[in-house]
């Protein structure tokens, strides 16, 4: 944690700087207190537990420290029944979750006509409303891959307002994504390749994993730019952006050593640079949107490729006072053009989880009946494999300030595919969410 105390000490520090006899001036401390369960009808064969709880305190402090200086903090506690929280650290770069941690800690300084930040962030860039190609920035955290989750990183932003809003981001240490280990039921292995070893050896192989990080060293900062107008043409939201850093999910090269007999997973993560843009527009109650992305990898580690999005979303006035107040649809396409093939080393494979969505739609349709009630159905679908899931939920408003969400989660596709890698992960999940 010696990041956030140097932080706010600095924050401290600076606090004096204001008009004479100014006092820092806080915010109402906000947060939310979140109960989760999740059950699973089916054993999997990576994790005899089919019962999970998770519990969730996050807070956010925002104070004025001087006229132009405003620090951020969202302090996260995070407790489960399944090993997947460890330790408290401030940097998110490690095979499980922090027990406590910062989700967010920075300052952040605004001018006339621009803002700088400087700690512990996180970016959303992007116009799409699901898949979001040029969205590098943040890492995530896959432990539960349906309710993933974004990861803070350490940044200076840079952001000049204007007809054409213009943001740098530098981001001086890497935080991979954190991906399932071998012990959790949606890690991703080839369980194939696996049971002819245990066939031919008598032994079920242990699984390793170590990863090679990026040196945290000038070299190895990721950076990057984006040109974002609403006012440049009317009625249209328009983005650039470009982005050079390394690949958070990694590749993974693997061996296999007798003593004791294991399958050792070395992860590494090769450097790319990745420019794209996209676009937003209204006509009455349809809004439209896609967004492109051309992703190259340096050192011909990988093969070059565009990623594309496009969808829409509608919404429709049910016209049933006090019982159907809306619906709203939602619609993405996702698709991969591989522009240079085949130049990944063959000792090397993906992680699964990344480039999933090479033919695929996502969509789903909430019924919102009232300001406290919503059903969701939704669901997503890869054509090339013919594997899919698929969601239902209901958001309800138990009393003011607490909600209530449940559901259930289904998973389907040949073995291998990515949904279909999950079939045992069909489950009933339960959340509960006390905001104040």
């Amino acid at each position: 944690m010696r990041m956030a105390a140097s932080l706010l000490a600095l924050a401290m520090a600076l606090a004096p700087l204001g008009s004479a006899g100014a006092e820092v001036e806080w915010s109402p401390v906000a947060g939310e207190f979140t109960l989760r369960y999740m059950g699973y009808d089916d054993d999997s064969p990576r994790e005899d537990r089919n019962h999970f709880g998770e519990a969730e305190l996050r807070l956010e402090i925002t104070g004025r420290l001087t006229e132009k200086l405003q620090l951020v903090a969202i302090p996260l506690v995070q407790i489960d029944n399944s090993d997947k929280t460890a330790d408290v650290r401030l940097m998110e770069d490690d095979f499980q979750r922090p027990l406590g941690t910062f989700e967010e800690l920075h300052l952040t300084w605004y001018g006339k006509s621009f803002e700088i930040a400087v700690g512990k962030q996180i970016f959303s860039w992007g116009v799409s409303q699901g898949l979001k190609p040029t969205d590098n920035l943040s890492a995530a955290d896959f432990l539960d891959v349906p309710t993933l989750h974004k990861v803070g990183v350490p940044a200076v932003s840079i952001l000049r307002y204007g007809k054409v809003d213009v943001q740098l981001v530098v981001v001086p240490l890497f935080t991979p994504h954190r991906l399932p280990l071998p012990d959790n039921r949606w890690v991703i292995l080839p369980e194939e390749a696996l049971r002819q070893i245990e066939e031919a050896s008598g032994v079920e192989p242990l699984i390793l994993i170590s990863r090679d990080l990026p040196e945290h060293d000038v070299e190895n900062m990721q950076a990057g730019l984006r040109l974002r107008s609403s006012s440049l043409v009317d009625g249209w939201d328009l983005e650039l952006s470009a982005f050079h850093g390394h690949d958070p999910f990694g590749l993974f090269s693997a061996r296999l050593v007798l003593s004791p007999l294991s399958v050792q997973v070395d992860a590494s993560y090769p450097e790319y640079t990745e420019i794209g843009g996209g676009f937003s527009t209204a006509a009455g109650k349809v809004t439209l949107h896609g967004e492109v992305a051309y992703h190259r990898t340096s050192h011909d580690i990988d093969d070059d490729y565009f990623q594309y999005v496009a969808g829409f979303d509608y919404t429709i006035d049910s016209g049933i006072p006090r019982v159907l107040d809306r619906v709203l649809l939602g619609l993405e396409y996702a698709g991969e053009s591989v522009d240079n093939a085949h130049t990944r080393p063959p000792t090397t494979f993906p992680t699964g989880f990344d480039r999933v969505f090479t033919n695929s739609a996502l969509g789903l349709v909430d019924f919102v009946f009232s300001e406290e009630t919503t059903l969701r159905v939704g669901g997503g679908i890869n054509f090339n494999d013919d594997d899919f899931t698929g969601r239902v939920q209901i958001k309800h408003g138990l009393i003011e300030n607490l909600d209530l969400t449940a559901g259930v989660d289904i998973f389907s596709g040949p073995p291998m595919t990515f949904y279909g890698t999950w079939q045992e992960n069909d489950r009933l999940f339960v959340f509960t969410t006390y905001h104040f």
